[in-house]
């Protein structure tokens, strides 16, 4: 472990439902993982559809 300390963060978070909702847990799940960094860039390379 400590040759590789250097190489990244960890961090962690324990969230609480009171009901299953798949869908709103995955959103939860993948907002809290993409770092802001990364979601600045998803948010530049995802196309924007027309509506």
């Amino acid at each position: 472990m400590n040759e590789y300390r250097r190489r990244g963060t960890i961090r962690s978070v324990n969230l609480e439902y009171e009901s299953l909702d798949a869908a709103r847990i995955r959103r939860d799940a993948e907002a809290w993982l993409m770092s802001s960094d990364d979601h600045r860039r998803a948010v530049r390379e995802t196309p924007r559809r027309m509506t």
